[in-house]
């Protein structure tokens, strides 16, 4: 996403939006600017009247057409509209009587508006056919004495319209670049306030709201109980082996007991060297036959203690988690070591 947008359909919802009214806009603008110009300022006395303002009639039912239909286009009639305001243009410039028709000057709308929406390619098709249409009007142009001028006049349109096109990509690219990284920041730290810097599991925050929705799913579905395990004597580990070897320790136990887990079951970091579990469809044996693997893979011959409870169906999630939670402190009362199941109340 960090390069600019492939199509049309790819580019944010916000920018398609714009694209009809923006059109409409061109349309009735450019109208609006033929009108006037023909009606009341100087012009070349071989200037076609009549066929100018049937060229403006032209815009002049297009932008209302663009603007009332505004949620119905697809992406590729926009192509098909801009090279129409191309063709348009060009033959403003062959009827305007005078070659070097300020007209031209209007395929700048066409390079920003392709350079905005289109993608790089896209707007490189619309500015070749554009330079193509108006260098065919200016060789075709009926003041043959202004031909010797023709490719002066082209030259110097084309390089205004081109340095135009590329600014408005630069701006573009660097808007989205910047939006990208904006929504990647965004993502990475709405991840962090979710998992654990250290383990990568989830946090308690996070764990904590995925038992209210697992409790709200074991309403229909069936059993759900949770563990809460404390590796043993963790103090001591870290004095002897310093801070870097616990946090070893803490990052291998929660690798080891994920991978013994169920696909579906949710492991956290709750807090220190305190994790915990979610065990749906478990009852209270299954899930201490759960828990006793997890405590055989515990790493580096190391400990932990456990305590589980199985919700009893209408009680809250701190009542469940602080029945858990007694449980394993009793079991660390009884000598480590040990999975202790709560009572239920």
């Amino acid at each position: 996403m960090g390069k600019k947008l492939t199509s049309v359909a790819s580019m944010p919802s916000d920018d398609r939006a714009l694209m009809a009214p923006i059109a409409a806009l061109m349309y009735g603008a450019a109208a609006l600017l033929v009108i006037f110009s023909v009606l009341f300022l100087p012009h070349p006395p071989d200037l076609n009247e009549a066929v100018m303002l049937s060229l403006a009639a032209v815009g002049v039912v297009a932008a209302p057409v663009l603007w009332i239909c505004r949620q119905r286009w697809p992406g590729w009639f926009f192509q098909l509209s801009t090279a129409g305001g191309s063709i348009l243009l060009g033959l403003c410039v062959y009827y305007g009587g005078d070659a070097s028709s300020p007209y031209a000057l209007l395929i700048i709308w066409v390079a920003v508006f392709s350079a905005y929406f289109f993608t790089p390619a896209q707007t490189t098709a619309q500015l070749v056919f554009a330079g193509a249409i108006y260098a065919v009007a200016l060789v075709a142009h009926p003041q043959g004495a202004e031909k010797t001028d023709a490719a002066a006049h082209w030259l110097l349109v084309m390089a205004g319209v081109t340095v135009a096109a590329g600014m408005v990509t630069a701006l573009v690219s660097a808007r989205r670049k910047l939006e990208v990284e904006r929504e990647t920041l965004l993502i990475e730290t709405m991840e962090l306030a979710r998992t654990d810097p250290l383990t990568g599991l989830a946090n308690r925050r996070t764990w904590l709201e995925e038992l209210d929705r697992e409790l709200q799913r074991a309403r229909r579905e069936g059993p759900v109980c949770v563990a809460m395990l404390d590796l043993d004597h963790f103090k001591r580990y870290n004095d002897l082996r310093g801070h870097q070897a616990g946090d070893r320790l803490l990052t291998e136990a929660a690798k080891q007991w994920s991978s013994t887990l169920r696909p579906y079951d949710i492991l956290a970091r709750y807090g220190g060297e305190e994790f915990s579990v979610i065990l749906p469809g478990c009852d209270a044996d299954a899930a201490v036959s759960l828990v006793v693997r997890l405590r055989a893979v515990t790493p580096e011959g190391e400990s932990c203690s456990a305590g589980v409870a199985e919700w009893t169906g209408d009680e809250h999630t701190e009542h469940l988690v602080g029945r858990a939670d007694a449980a394993l402190y009793e079991a660390k009362r009884r000598g480590r070591n040990r999975t202790i199941v709560a009572t239920a109340g």
